[in-house]
């Protein structure tokens, strides 16, 4: 079974605990899956890519693998050299200092 799943805002408006909470509990009710971990995946495309490997990572007990499709992920450089990064990431990560990536960053 494949569900396609798309949140706006995802990372900075709590939905990351309702989809592990809640959206998964639900699906694995309400429809004849199987719930174990070897048979569920998540993927993404951009930023739904490093969404995905973001949960992926940070649950790795619910996902067997993970696709992250032309993910839009950054290095540590990558984002100190750019301003932009805090208008569009500050509010989900915090804002950066001048000279590390807070761990907030790198979580």
């Amino acid at each position: 079974m494949t569900i396609l799943v798309s949140f706006p805002g995802f990372a900075q408006t709590g939905k990351v605990d309702m989809f592990v909470k809640e959206f998964i509990p639900f699906i694995e009710k309400e429809y004849r899956i199987r719930p174990q971990k070897e048979f569920r995946a998540i993927a993404g495309f951009s930023m739904g890519g490093n969404g995905a490997l973001l949960l992926s990572m940070r649950h790795p007990d619910l996902f067997s693998s993970c696709v992250a499709m032309s993910a839009g992920t950054f290095t540590d450089e990558e984002i100190l050299a750019d301003d932009s990064n805090d208008r569009y990431f500050g509010n989900i990560y915090g804002p950066k200092t001048t000279d590390a990536v807070s761990e907030h960053w790198k979580d």
